[in-house]
């Protein structure tokens, strides 16, 4: 397991105020660079953010060569977080794995008011030309002691934020998008325990965190990404912090889809232990 991980925020909806030249957007990237005792390194990426423009400009500000990523991680389909896929793969230069959940392959819709695609932006076959593609609902140890948890099993139904109005393609026609396709990394943190790196957390951050549990055998202390609270209720965003707070975890950094009013409960709940995410924010566990 890694003796220490910096994760890089590559790209967030917001910028900060304190990175002269970052570049935000609506999406996410966020890289986990994990230290050995043996002084290795394994850098791994989840998302690419929806244009790729960010990723590159705020990677280059980090100081972060993109061409030393061993792997690349796909928390679910969607445009915001698989729009940069193709100007990643010409950044690494050479086909590394891109490990993801089969249903983010499957086309997904919503209703705008016309049916317009939110999925990925680019074709299967040119997919697996950029990329070894690694398709699995099982969690799958990406790194020494990092993980892609595959599916999500819904634990908690009721803390689950609505995502009505979505649509996905499947064999069976076009059916509603449940996000089955929904996934995080689980990076277990030798003497601190588990760090959750999230995409949207479609299928509930508490369900994710209790998954992450169960695979890394150890509790989750912390959780870096976004939440998708900004459509729900006060009443599922304070039983969701209380939820997060019962399963051990002390420390969050969200942003991304996670809503204004949701990070301000949040902060009131974590307090000291809540933080608010931004494009080239780097952070250190332990």
């Amino acid at each position: 397991m890694p003796k220490s991980i910096r994760i890089h925020v590559l790209v967030d909806d917001w910028s900060g105020y304190n990175t002269r030249g970052a570049l935000a957007e609506h999406g996410l990237s966020i890289l986990v660079e994990a230290r050995y005792g043996d002084g290795s390194i394994a850098r791994v990426l989840l998302d690419t953010g929806q244009s790729g423009a960010p990723l590159i400009n705020n990677a280059r500000i980090l100081g972060i060569d993109l061409s030393s990523i061993d792997a690349v991680a796909l928390s679910h389909c969607h445009y915001d977080h698989s729009g940069g896929l193709e100007t990643l793969a010409r950044a690494v230069g050479r086909r590394v794995p891109l490990v993801l959940h089969p249903a983010a392959l499957h086309p997904c819709y919503a209703l705008r008011p016309a049916l317009t695609n939110i999925g990925m932006p680019i074709e299967q076959r040119r997919l697996s030309e950029l990329y070894e593609l690694v398709k699995s609902e099982k969690p799958v140890e990406i790194a020494p002691g990092i993980y892609f948890l595959g599916h999500v099993p819904r634990y908690f139904e009721d803390l689950v934020p609505s995502i009505e109005g979505l649509y996905t393609a499947t064999s069976k026609g076009l059916e509603p998008y449940a996000a089955e396709d929904d996934s995080a990394l689980a990076i277990d943190v030798e003497g601190l325990g588990g760090v959750v790196v999230t995409g949207c957390s479609h299928s509930g951050v508490a369900n994710i965190v209790a998954r992450a549990s169960e695979v890394l055998g150890s509790d989750v202390k912390a959780v870096v990404g976004g939440l998708h609270l900004v459509s729900s209720t006060r009443e599922l965003i304070e039983a969701t912090a209380s939820k997060l707070r019962e399963l051990g975890v002390e420390k969050l950094i969200v942003g991304h889809c996670t809503g204004f009013e949701a990070e301000k409960i949040l902060s009131e709940v974590f307090k000291e232990g809540f933080s608010k995410m931004h494009s080239c924010l780097t952070i250190s566990f332990p």
